[in-house]
This record gives structure tokens, C-alpha cells and sequence, in this order.
């Protein structure tokens, strides 16, 4: 899709939402003098429909329509018959508003603006759902997911999609509503995969890809002036921020030099997208279609279950699929309600244990929306969340129903989704190394991990492996043996960045040749041709912000792009925290995990067992519910 469509498909969304506030009893000129006053007119139109006053709204955009039509503005004729389709709709005269939507939706697609075309027949099918006939409101519907998930296969750059995704979730809403009417969910399962899968699919599906080779020079070459650029001003960030009660002027360099690097981590992402864009092998990829629920069932164990959710205004969808079984289930709940009770439990003290730590309230909570109404249907041991938006912060494990945690009655895994399953078995291929990456406690300015550090070396000696530690925990050494390593282990600290996920890091020690920061653009030049499991170990997500604007905007976003870089660059499992814990809950855990993984037992089950058995100690669940494996849940 040509950038200019994509800038006037977006023009046209917050022209929905932006409008001025207008009253009945302002009444439009009849005859529009110039094409400024149309504009208004087509505005006062959009404010009408959208206040039910369909016989106002048709008096402005008639007359709106009558001046583009004579000056030949054909955009405009388009954009204004849309509306005058729904305004029409508004007093129940389909014939008049099914043509004027229809001519709409022509004359976008012919002339090639498909994503507002997709939008077109969004309305179309939301007129035919007022009208009750269903079949044709899913047609419609479908048919409008289906011309938005292609301009998103050719876009290829997510950062470029994210209009266009929220477009396929205003028409994902009713459409799952119509297959759960008819009971088609097999469909519902197959557009849930479509919404999620895409651009994750259309990565992994071809490997590790270098984004450099046949591109502009000049480009790479920015992007190495402004990572050098970069690396000064945290260097010099670093320096200043002990000093920053001493006086004014270093206060204020402090705020200098931080909005500098949010500006420059903003143009390095926009570069790096054009870097993206431009690449061949970028350019060449072919459409991956997502897993029927056929190959979904021959790929999954007879023993486990998917919940695969999908969050929308005012409801949480999720279908469940098991081998014998197929439904979904709608549940009615603003999403923000679920991101305040997870900012409460972000925020929890995670001290405290015993007995008062036991089934806390907002864990309750949790459970009663999320999967006290799909308890009926998860009848096996092993279950698979997919989560979606907001819910990628939700510690599952320790969700409970006040009696029984949810890691007690199941062996939990998380995938990104249902259709990465045929890839993941291609780690079971792999041939082996025997070589394992430990790397704790590295030297670095955001402090000590001294229980990082006792961690690594406990797990070094169960696997008779060199723990490097403090000075040694470089990022150099990282790139230099993770390549060749079955299992890599990084207890450190990381940050999600909520602002620029690509900007997602795990801290490591500093060196002549490497800053130390390991960030997520850095990882999709990675080759982990070995790896059968990668460790994230005292990584924190941002969720005490996920009621601010920003996060609402992408919620999860920054979570996925740490996790999925290590999946894309190879490892078929990523175990990572939601939480730095702090203390020695990490260490006890990971020794019990590993002791597991040696004794031939599958990746969940050994995190099962290790943190069932941290909860038998009296450990609080916020300190051992918040550790996530993502990807294959088998044995290594």
C-alpha cells in the first residue's frame, strides 16, 4: 500500500472521532459556495450520522456530494457516498443505502485505496447486520479482513501496520459475534490467527534476514552514526544522573540529554523501518498463511489445549481448541478494567509471605474474567495461552479460584500463536552442541544482581558449565558463543521499552569492542542455529504503565518484541520474567527448573515443578507466578 493511501485511511479514521461537536440546531448552508465550505458540510454530515440525525446528516452531505460532484472532486464523492450510505441506513431506506456504499467501495478499489476500501465494506456489513441478514453482514465482513491482512502481507514492516490493525479489530468485533451466532468456529479460530499471526509468521517462516545487504549504504551508515550518537549521550547520562542534586544546570543537562535520546531513539527506528522496507529479501517474501485447524490439531499433543484470546472494545474473545474439541467464548469486559487490576499487581510489594499471601484478591479477580468461563472446556493437563494486547502482562500461572492456582491444575506454556506450532518443531532438528550459556550478575551502571550472580554459578555446576560473571558477562562474549549454544542464560537486567520496543535491552557488561547493551534491532542479525532454550531471567516489563495514552496504544508491544527477537533469530523457547523479583525466589527457581530439564522432563513441567515448589515454601505468587515460557513446551 502506497504511503499516501495509508496517510488518508488514517486522515479518514480520526475524521470520525476528531470532528467538531455540533448541535441539531446549527443549521448547514443548502449550497456550498466553495470547496472549504463542502468540507464543512461533509463534516456536519459525519457529526449528524453519528448523533442517529440521519435526516440532517442527509440535508448536509446531499449538498456536499452536489458540489464535488459538479467540481469532479472524485475522492471526495466517494468519501461523502459512504456516508450518505449510512445515513440512508439511519432512516431504513436500504436500496438508496446500499448503493451509495456500494459506489464507494468501487471507486476505492478501482482506483487501488484498499484500505479504505476495507473500511467501506466494514460499513456495509455492519448496514446488513441491522438488517439481520447475517450471511451477508460475514460476507462482507470477511471480505474486508481479508483486503486489510493483504495490504498488511505487503507492507511487511509492523510499525507501518498499526492502523490498519485497529481497523481489523473494529471489524473483528462483530464478526466474532456472528460466528459465535452461528456457532462457525472453526472460522472464528481461523480469523483470530489472521489478526496475530501475520507479521510474526512472515519472519520466522524465512529465518534470520540481513537487513544491510542490497540497501543504501548511506542508510546503514546513519544508523551507525546514530547508534555511536547514542552510546555518548548514555555514556554521558550515566555520569550525570549521581549528580544531579549538586545543581540546577546538571538537572537541567540531565533533561536535555534524555529528550535527545528519545528523539534519537525514535529516528533510529524510522530509519531502521526504511532500512527494513528497502531490504530484497523483504521485499520478496510470500504470503504465509496461517494454520488450518487441521495442521493446529496434528501439531498439538492429544494431552493440550489452546486458549487463544482476542481483545476488543468492551469484550475479550477466546477460542479454545483441543484435539476433540473446537469452541469460543465471548467475554463481556472493557479491557481497561483488566490493565488496572494487572497496574495493581505490578505495583503489589512483593514481600510477604505465608499465609496472607495466599490467593490474593486481585489474582481472584483475574481468574473469575479470564478463565472462570472457559473452565468447562480446558479437560486436559497441558494448556497453551495465547494472549493478545494487555493480556501479554497477566501472570497466568498464579491466577487462582481462591482453592487452586492455575499452575496447579495445568502445565502452562504461551505462544504467540497457534500457527508458530509447525515451526517450532523443526528445534527437535537441531544437531546438538552440549554447550550452554551462563552469563549473571554482569558489571554495569543499573547495579549489582549479587543473587543473579549465585544463580548462574548453582546452574553451572548442575550442568559442569562456565558461569561468567561481573566483568566477564560481556556483551562481546554474548555474540561470540551464543551462535553454538544449546541453552543461553542471561540473568540481568532488562528493560521492556514501552515507547520503542525496538529499544527492548538486556543489560550486559561493557567492552572494548560492545556498549553492553543488547537491544532488540541488534538481536535480528542473530543466528541461533543451536539453541533449544534462551533465559531471560531478571527482565521487567513497564505494567504500572498500562493505563497511560501510550500504552493503550500498543499494549504488550514492547513484551513481544524481546521475546519473539530471540524466537526469530532461532531459540524455539524463551522463559522471561514479567517482574525482576530481587531477591533469591529467581535462584531457587531456576536451580529446581534446571535439576528438572536434566531428569528428561518437558520445559513446562520443569517450570511447573519448580514453582509449585516455591509456593509449597509459603512464597508469595507474585514472586514465583510471574515467570512466562513462551514457544516449544516439550523436552530440550
Amino acid at each position: 500500500m502506497k504511503r499516501r493511501h495509508f496517510q488518508l485511511f488514517i486522515a479518514s479514521l480520526l475524521s470520525t472521532t476528531l470532528t467538531p461537536q455540533l448541535t441539531a440546531a446549527q443549521q448547514p448552508k443548502p449550497l456550498p459556495a466553495s470547496r472549504h465550505a463542502a468540507y464543512q458540510l461533509f463534516i456536519q454530515g459525519q457529526q449528524y450520522v453519528q448523533q442517529g440525525n440521519a435526516p440532517a446528516a442527509l440535508e448536509c452531505l446531499e449538498a456536499a456530494l452536489a458540489f464535488y460532484q459538479q467540481e469532479g472532486h472524485a475522492m471526495s464523492i466517494a468519501n461523502t457516498r459512504l456516508w450518505l450510505g449510512m445515513a440512508h441506513g439511519g432512516l431504513g431506506n436500504w436500496p438508496a443505502a446500499e448503493a451509495n456504499i456500494q459506489a464507494a467501495i468501487d471507486w476505492f478499489l478501482f482506483n487501488e485505496y484498499l484500505t479504505l476500501g476495507s473500511a467501506g465494506l466494514r460499513v456495509a456489513g455492519r448496514m446488513y447486520e441491522q438488517r439481520a441478514d447475517y450471511p451477508q453482514a460475514i460476507a462482507l465482513y470477511e471480505q474486508a479482513l481479508t483486503l486489510a491482512d493483504e495490504v498488511i502481507a505487503g507492507l511487511k514492516v509492523p510499525t507501518l501496520q498499526a492502523g490498519l490493525r485497529q481497523l481489523q479489530d473494529e471489524i473483528l468485533k462483530p464478526l466474532m459475534g456472528l460466528y459465535r451466532r452461528q456457532q462457525n468456529f472453526e472460522k472464528a479460530l481461523e480469523q483470530v490467527e489472521k489478526a496475530k499471526a501475520r507479521a510474526f509468521l512472515d519472519q520466522i517462516a524465512y529465518g534470520a534476514i540481513d537487513f544491510q545487504r542490497g540497501n543504501s549504504q548511506f542508510i546503514v551508515e546513519e544508523l551507525r552514526s546514530l547508534e555511536q550518537q547514542l552510546y555518548t549521550l548514555r555514556q554521558e547520562l550515566a555520569n550525570l544522573k549521581p549528580r544531579r542534586l549538586e545543581s540546577q544546570a546538571i538537572a537541567t543537562r540531565i533533561g536535555q540529554v534524555e529528550s535527545e535520546i528519545d528523539r534519537l531513539n525514535a529516528e533510529y527506528a524510522r530509519r531502521f523501518e526504511d532500512l527494513q522496507t528497502q531490504s530484497p529479501e523483504i521485499a520478496n517474501l510470500q504470503q504465509v498463511s496461517v494454520s488450518t485447524l487441521a495442521e493446529i490439531r496434528a501439531d498439538l499433543e492429544a494431552e493440550t489445549t489452546l486458549i487463544n484470546y482476542l481483545v476488543a472494545d468492551e469484550m475479550i474473545f477466546a477460542v479454545v481448541v483441543s484435539a476433540t474439541l473446537l469452541t469460543a467464548v465471548a467475554i463481556p469486559i472493557v479491557p481497561d478494567e483488566v490493565a488496572q487490576t494487572i497496574v495493581g499487581i505490578a505495583s503489589t510489594n512483593q514481600g510477604g509471605n505465608g499465609a496472607q499471601a495466599a490467593h490474593p484478591a486481585p489474582l481472584r479477580q483475574l481468574y473469575q474474567t479470564l478463565i472462570a468461563p472457559l473452565r468447562e472446556h480446558l479437560q486436559t493437563p497441558n494448556l497453551g495461552i495465547i494472549p493478545h494486547s494487555v493480556l501479554h502482562y497477566v501472570p497466568f500461572a498464579a491466577l487462582t479460584d481462591g482453592e487452586h492456582y492455575l499452575c496447579e491444575d495445568y502445565t502452562l506454556f504461551s505462544l504467540p500463536s497457534a500457527s508458530v506450532l509447525r515451526f517450532l518443531a523443526r528445534s527437535h532438528q537441531k544437531q546438538r552442541t552440549g554447550e550452554v550459556l551462563l552469563m549473571g550478575n554482569p558489571t554495569t551502571r543499573a547495579g549489582s544482581l549479587d543473587g543473579a550472580q549465585v544463580e548462574v554459578e548453582a546452574i553451572a555446576a548442575q550442568w559442569n558449565a562456565t558461569a561468567y560473571t561481573e566483568a566477564q558477562a560481556t556483551e562481546a562474549r554474548f555474540w561470540q558463543a551464543a551462535p553454538t549454544a544449546e541453552i543461553i542464560h542471561l540473568a540481568a537486567h532488562g528493560k521492556f521499552n514501552l515507547a520503542q520496543p525496538l529499544f527492548s535491552v538486556v543489560h550486559l557488561a561493557r567492552s572494548p569492542e560492545q556498549d553492553g547493551d543488547l537491544e532488540v534491532h541488534e538481536l535480528y542479525n542473530l543466528n541461533l542455529d543451536a539453541a533449544r532454550l534462551v533465559v531471560l531471567s531478571a527482565c521487567e516489563t513497564q505494567a504500572t504503565q498500562l493505563t497511560s495514552s501510550e500504552s493503550r496504544q500498543k499494549p504488550g508491544d514492547e513484551i513481544v518484541a524481546l521475546n519473539r527477537s530471540f524466537l526469530f533469530a532461532g531459540s524455539p523457547t524463551v522463559l522471561a520474567t514479567l517482574k525482576a523479583v530481587g531477591d533469591d525466589t529467581t535462584q531457587k527457581l531456576m536451580v529446581r527448573f534446571y535439576d528438572q530439564l536434566q531428569n528428561g522432563v518437558s520445559k513446562a513441567k520443569a517450570l511447573q515443578t519448580a514453582m509449585l515448589a516455591l509456593k509449597e515454601q509459603d512464597i508469595s505468587p507474585y514472586r514465583w507466578g510471574i515467570y512466562v515460557l513462551t514457544g516449544d513446551w516439550r523436552e530440550l
